[in-house]
């Protein structure tokens, strides 16, 4: 009786009577049987609410059913498609929804109706590959945010891909326990980037010296994540540098230089396509001839062999120590000898390759001899 009632009080009532009338008869509606005519009424008076002239009303409305399995499933509609703050209220609550109609608001609603979606209580990871596919940026701020959302890894690097130079989306990413080493490989080069566009606009050095400072940092990060990876994550981190691009001379000679000579061997290995255990073998066993055919098949430059050369013996020999190697002072003990044995080479000296590995070595040292010190 409370819906009949209603129904001849609803055409006079002023805004103000039916914004304090809506909640109520929310609640009586989802108290109710709602079966028979009564039910029948009810939807009615429910469904005229829902087209109120009085936004405030449909407000009231959109919180009273927002979390409600019982809510009329036409209703619900109604208010998904309305004005944003009411659709959102909806869209972010609503139990009624499936992914099919979440995702298809997604690629034709306004952003607030994918930031909405984005932070429901669950994402579902169908949900969420829609929502870093085609999802504004801070739908898919608010997606890395929510700890009810699923994500793949490759709804993570999509997303990367996207927005990757946003400081916000690059924090959130890396708290991502499913992000995939070749996306940590991609923020790591993105950073880079953006690092180099800040220095660009701010700094008298030329281009090519920024690009230089910048490639180095990059070089440093992407070692020391590998360095930090498990071991069964370093093949997929080689196979994202090299993709990129990024496995050069100067990276593989600075991860031996340091002492990661697992990147070297695993990059050495992806370039050369051997296995890994072939390109340990020969490295462990001083096979002089074969590291030299699998460097050359590499492609890494032949001016450059020799100073690889070096440092793998260097670590060979101070690994072997009988009175066991200083683990710390290992990196500035092998650039201070390899740097030695290129000085002794005076007749490569006029090589420009040969030029920038001399610069990269006394780079090296450097780096090594002020680690060093910070450790002492």
């Amino acid at each position: 009786m409370v819906f009949e009632r209603f129904v001849n009080w609803l055409d006079s009532a002023s805004d103000e009577d039916r914004v304090q009338a809506a909640g109520a008869l929310a609640a009586a509606y989802l108290r109710s049987n709602r079966e028979g005519e009564e039910g029948e009424v009810a939807e009615a008076v429910i469904t005229a609410l829902a087209d109120d002239p009085s936004i405030e009303v449909r407000e009231i409305l959109a919180e009273a059913f927002a979390d409600q399995p019982a809510a009329p499933r036409h209703v619900i509609a109604s208010l998904a498609a309305d004005l944003p703050q009411i659709a959102s209220v909806v869209l972010s609550r609503s139990p009624l929804f499936v992914d099919g109609e979440l995702i298809e608001f997604v690629a034709n609603g306004a952003p607030e109706h994918q930031i909405a979606i984005a932070c429901r209580p669950n994402v579902s990871i169908g949900l969420a590959a829609a929502i870093g596919e085609v999802g504004e940026l801070e739908a898919c701020i608010g997606l890395l945010s929510n700890k009810g959302a699923r994500m793949a890894p490759a709804a993570l690097h999509r997303i990367a891909e996207r927005f990757g130079e946003d400081a916000e989306v690059r924090r959130l990413l890396f708290r991502q326990p499913a992000l995939a080493p070749k996306t940590h490989v991609l923020l790591i080069e993105r950073l880079a980037g953006i690092m180099a566009k800040e220095v660009m606009s701010d700094s008298s050095l030329p281009a090519g010296r920024i690009e230089a400072l910048l490639r180095d940092n990059c070089d440093r990060a992407l070692i020391s994540f590998a360095a930090l990876a498990a071991e069964e994550n370093l093949p997929q981190i080689v196979e994202a540098i090299v993709d990129r691009g990024s496995m050069t001379a100067s990276l593989l000679l600075r991860a031996v230089c340091v002492g990661n000579i697992s990147l070297f061997a695993n990059g050495l290995a992806r370039l050369a396509k051997v296995s890994l255990s072939r390109v340990e073998t020969a490295l462990a066993d001083d096979k002089r001839t074969v590291f030299r055919a699998l460097y050359d098949k590499a492609g890494l430059p032949d001016s450059a062999f020799a100073v690889f050369s070096d440092a793998i013996a260097c670590w060979r020999r101070l690994l072997a120590d009988a009175d066991g190697p200083d683990l710390v002072r290992m990196p500035l003990l092998v650039t201070r000898e390899v740097l030695a044995a290129y000085d002794a080479r005076p007749q490569q000296k006029a090589d420009s390759q040969m030029d920038l590995l001399l610069v990269l070595l006394r780079k090296l040292a450097a780096e090594a001899s002020r680690q060093n010190a910070r450790r002492t």
